[in-house]
């Protein structure tokens, strides 16, 4: 297979080039394959809370009990709230 690739090297005419790129064999898509369920919406939304610092500690030791991340529990209890939506 790597024979097949270089064979593709053109050694004679310097003034053609050839990159890495054109040898890749399996170029893929960027973005998501077709027919995804993922919704395009998904995105990171930094915000800031004002919490005490006996209230952050509190809220990263319940999270770090759940094995999820303070943000991960501010969004869960935002939909339990219906404040949002999931």
């Amino acid at each position: 297979m790597a024979k097949a690739k270089f064979e593709k090297l053109n050694t004679k005419n310097p003034e053609i080039k050839t990159t890495h790129a054109d040898l890749q064999d399996d170029k893929k898509k960027i973005g998501r394959p077709a027919g995804t369920s993922k919704v395009k919406e998904q995105a990171n939304c930094p915000f800031t809370v004002a919490l005490t610092k006996t209230q952050r500690e509190e809220l990263f030791e319940y999270a770090k009990e759940d094995d999820r991340t303070a943000g991960y529990v501010v969004k869960k209890a935002l939909i339990e709230k219906g404040i949002i939506t999931k």
